[in-house]
């Protein structure tokens, strides 16, 4: 699923993440594009159902974008040359379950 959505919308990274409510964070998993260290990073640090972009997708339930990551005080920067994510929400019977999150320096 992951790189199928990168190749679809020409991103450089993405993730899938699932939604971990009981301890009220993501948990990333099908990293695409990423080096070993920022994977190994990525995964050590929580990614809060509550902030950021992807935390707009799981709260709302709907897809959330922002064009330029830098004017959002929660994103978390990763990626250095991240311009763009996207979060789409995956939803099975009304529950969120996690987001597909794609990155781009565009």
């Amino acid at each position: 699923m992951t790189d199928e959505a990168i190749r679809a919308t020409r991103a450089t990274h993405g993730s899938a993440l699932v939604a971990l409510p009981d301890l009220g964070h993501f948990e990333r998993r099908s990293l695409r594009g990423y080096s070993p260290e920022q994977a190994e990073k990525a995964c050590s640090i929580p990614l809060p159902l509550n902030r950021g972009v992807n935390g707009r997708a799981y709260q709302t339930q709907r897809i959330a974008y922002l064009s330029d990551v830098r004017t959002d005080p929660d994103y978390f920067s990763l990626i250095p040359e991240t311009r763009s994510e996207l979060a789409v929400p995956i939803l099975r019977g009304g529950q969120v379950l996690g987001n597909l999150d794609l990155q781009s320096p565009r």
